[in-house]
């Protein structure tokens, strides 16, 4: 079985005010590494000050 087939075979996917809310959040979080990846580097690597 082929990745196409078994993708059309997935009866749930997420509906479409989930993935506005996961696309959101992917753009907010690029947002913050790019503009401020000294600090974003810091929070997700757990180390504080």
């Amino acid at each position: 079985m082929d990745f196409i087939n078994f993708l059309s075979e997935i009866n749930y996917m997420f509906t479409k005010p989930q993935g506005v809310a996961y696309l959101r959040e992917s753009i907010a979080m690029m947002f913050y590494k790019i503009e401020f990846n000294k600090e974003y580097s810091e929070i997700m690597s757990g180390k504080t000050n």
